[in-house]
């Protein structure tokens, strides 16, 4: 019978052979299972939308091409396109629900100054535009074994997303994630400008959504605001890759004033409070990153939602409010390191150490089973045992986990600056390397811990059912988990060489397969300042 569709999507050894590919890349896993190796996919080239192997490699290839490319533009066609796409200033307002003026003005006129290009020139047979929603909805949620999906703590993604506005800010701000994500998975000319002139129109549509007093404080902008601060993990970033994702801060702080306006009438729903969660979540997570203090507010508003009758698993509110406190001891920390001159500095230290010691007493108390769940090769049966229970869980404790990494780093960075006092005693030296080497244990034991998770939620092949042969990761949704965690093991200069390396290789699956390109950047945090080992 001839062949009258499109070309098998197979590898070409599994087309030679004329058995079913898993279409895994690099290699597909039926190549490896015979040992031999896998030729790739190079037959589909010439097809409209081709994905490309993203290695390591390749990115840095991609990211000199586009160099190249950027500098090539005379100095006359960029003076045109800043014309045809000038902008007024934002208005003040924009301010006041918690973006900074100054920084979201320039931030907008550089999108809407840059040149975009129209769609592809080679038109697919169908739009992409159709699918994105579909796309979003699906790396933000688990199939489930029998059948349909589970979205957990997300299921008001599908209802908040199935009738959204093709102008609304939701509706480009899932486009600008979905095209983004398209544009570093495939080698369409104009994808990566697509995603970059609807980012700027979504910027365009959230700013005239902020001038009406009803559309600032619905669900579905907070969404919104939320997706541009995934866009910024999405996208890839070749300008400056040590300064990291600026505008994710923006947004972030962001998220606060949009909380602040919705007010205490945002939990009367149990969407509201949901939306809440996920916001408040990449909230602390910013918070924990660059130890800035925890909107004052927050506790009001955990006490609304256990007020609220809309929701009835409040779990995540000792979560938050626990994590907050050790955003607020590192932040003490940081404050003791700034007073240089403060004499006193190892009392300033040893009441730190013991705010820690109280505080991991009060998770002990409210999270005492969670915390203390097998490891290393116990986790991949104990999975198997209670999947969709453990599995939550687990995630709670690498959460945990990783809030008291970053504490213990501003410990450690509070410990080495006060050793520099000359007029300490000898008991209090002995006393600050004891407090020291004790706290570079814990940090590499809870390293450990959320390193033996990454099989699993990376999906790697020995913990892989046959249905998930020849997947890479679970989704969106586990990969943003662990991002910022696994970052804050590759930054520390603490932990042993091995958990470096593997906290490495797994940002770079992060980045290479998943898509969330920020995971490649070089900006971690480091101590290196005050430290000497």
């Amino acid at each position: 019978m001839v062949n009258t569709g499109l070309p098998s999507r197979d590898c070409n050894t599994c087309r030679r052979r004329r058995v079913k590919c898993d279409l895994r890349r690099p290699g597909c896993y039926r190549c490896e299972k015979i040992g031999q190796e896998c030729t790739g996919y190079r037959d589909l080239e010439n097809r409209g939308l081709v994905f490309r192997v993203h290695t390591p490699s390749s990115y840095v290839a991609r990211k000199q091409r586009k160099a190249c490319e950027r500098s090539s533009v005379t100095s006359e066609e960029q003076s045109n396109a800043n014309q045809n796409h000038s902008l007024e200033a934002l208005d003040s307002n924009w301010a006041e629900q918690g973006y900074p003026e100054e920084r979201l003005s320039d931030l907008y006129r550089m999108f809407r100054s840059s040149p975009w290009s129209p769609s592809p020139s080679r038109q697919l047979l169908e739009s992409w535009d159709i699918h994105i929603i579909p796309l979003i909805v699906s790396q933000f949620s688990f199939p489930r074994p029998g059948g349909g999906r589970v979205y957990g703590s997300l299921e008001f993604f599908p209802h908040l997303l199935q009738h959204v506005e093709t102008d609304s800010v939701l509706y480009l701000a899932c486009h600008a994630v979905g095209y983004a994500y398209l544009a570093n998975k495939s080698r369409t000319s104009g994808t990566a400008l697509s995603h970059q002139s609807l980012y700027g129109k979504a910027l365009y549509a959230l700013r005239l959504a902020l001038r009406d007093t009803e559309l600032q404080k619905r669900d579905s902008t907070l969404l919104a605001v939320w997706l541009l601060c995934f866009y910024e993990l999405v996208k890839e970033d070749i300008e400056d890759s040590k300064v990291g994702p600026v505008n994710y801060d923006i947004h972030s702080k962001a998220l606060v004033g949009l909380l602040r306006l919705r007010g205490r009438q945002q939990f009367r729903s149990k969407t509201g409070c949901q939306v809440f969660q996920l916001a408040y979540h990449t909230i602390q997570i910013n918070s924990i990153q660059t130890r800035c203090d925890p909107p004052s507010e927050a506790p009001q508003w955990f006490a609304h939602i256990q007020a609220s009758d809309s929701v009835t698993n409040v779990n995540f509110i000792p979560l938050f409010s626990l994590c907050d406190d050790a955003v607020r001891i590192s932040s003490t920390a940081r404050a003791l390191v700034e007073k240089t001159a403060l004499e006193d500095m190892f009392f300033g230290a040893t009441f730190v150490v013991e705010a820690s010691k109280d505080l991991e007493s009060k998770i002990q108390d409210h999270f005492g089973q969670i915390v203390t769940l097998p490891s290393m090769n116990s986790a991949a049966e104990f999975i198997v045992a209670n999947d969709h229970i453990n599995i939550h869980n687990l995630r709670i404790r690498n959460y945990v986990d990783a809030c008291f990494l970053r504490l213990h780093y501003s410990v450690l960075e509070l410990l080495f600056h006060t050793a520099k006092f000359q007029s300490h005693s000898i008991d209090h030296l002995e006393e600050i390397t004891a407090l020291r080497d004790l706290t570079i244990f814990q940090t590499q034991a809870r390293s450990e811990r959320i390193l033996s998770t990454l099989p699993i939620f990376l999906k790697e092949p020995s913990h892989q059912t046959e249905e998930e042969k020849g997947t890479c990761i679970s989704n969106w949704a586990d990969a943003l988990r662990l991002l910022w965690q696994v970052r804050l093991i590759a930054a520390s200069p603490f932990v042993l060489e091995r958990q470096k390396m593997a906290a490495k290789s797994a940002l770079s699956k992060i980045g290479h397969e998943i898509g969330l390109m920020q995971a490649l950047g070089s900006y971690y945090l480091t101590l290196t300042a005050y430290i000497s080992l």
